[in-house]
């Protein structure tokens, strides 16, 4: 996923491992995401080694890598 996409973006869902979520303290829960489902970027937070991304469609944090 691009780190510096827009609100609205349209991504998808790949994945994510619990060592993911622990490296940036991502509050959210991968368990609600469907691997393979689009979801919608609500904005992002670009940090030194890792960028966070909020989804419309669900609370918390995730970790970029985790869409394509």
């Amino acid at each position: 996923m691009n780190i510096y996409a827009k609100p609205g973006t349209k991504v998808v869902f790949i994945g994510c491992s619990n060592d993911q979520l622990r490296w940036g303290s991502h509050t959210g829960r991968p368990e609600l995401l469907n691997v393979g489902g689009a979801y919608t970027v609500k904005r992002t937070e670009v940090h030194s080694s890792y960028t966070k991304v909020f989804l419309e469609e669900t609370e918390g944090s995730f970790p970029s890598v985790s869409f394509d």
